[in-house]
């Protein structure tokens, strides 16, 4: 699901309403969250019961930061942006200053999926791209592969 966050409340009633009933599943929320949150937001360490800091350039917290923080924590959702040893880029860039407000959020079930994660580099834009590999490939193959047997005994129709 990608996101443009102009009204919080707006934005997380839309988030709520396509997730309802499927918090299992694999959820990756990207875009632009107009939100700082310096380096809060990380996974939880369930052994020490507290927050890990993502790394980021950015440390300011802002409004739409904390309440983008308050959801999360709310949900046990984190923020994927800056989790790694390297730390997190810039994700908005303009002349009178860089920050970052762009951000991929996901479940815990997210987090085991995503390999990598990183801001891309863009020219046409004042926000980089945020860009995510994704594991799970060998499984969404063999899926595939058994849609398109199916497809093939049934005369071309799927029986999926």
């Amino acid at each position: 699901m990608v996101v443009y966050n102009q009204d919080t409340k707006g934005t997380w009633k839309e988030i709520e309403e396509r997730v309802d009933g499927r918090e299992e599943e694999v959820m990756i929320i990207g875009g632009d969250w107009n939100a700082r949150t310096g380096e809060k937001g990380g996974p939880i360490n369930e052994d020490l019961e507290k927050e890990k800091n993502r790394r980021s350039k950015d440390k300011t917290i802002n409004t739409k930061g904390r309440t983008l923080l308050k959801y999360l924590e709310e949900r046990g959702w984190m923020i994927i942006n800056g989790k790694d040893k390297e730390g997190e880029e810039w994700t908005y860039i303009r002349e009178r200053g860089n920050s970052v407000i762009d951000y991929v959020i996901g479940n815990q079930e997210a987090t085991e999926e995503i390999i990598d994660m990183e801001a891309g580099k863009c020219t046409e834009s004042d926000h980089m791209p945020l860009e995510i590999e994704i594991g799970g490939g060998a499984e969404l193959q063999k899926m595939w592969k058994r849609k398109k047997t199916r497809r093939k005994k049934g005369n071309g129709q799927a029986k999926v």
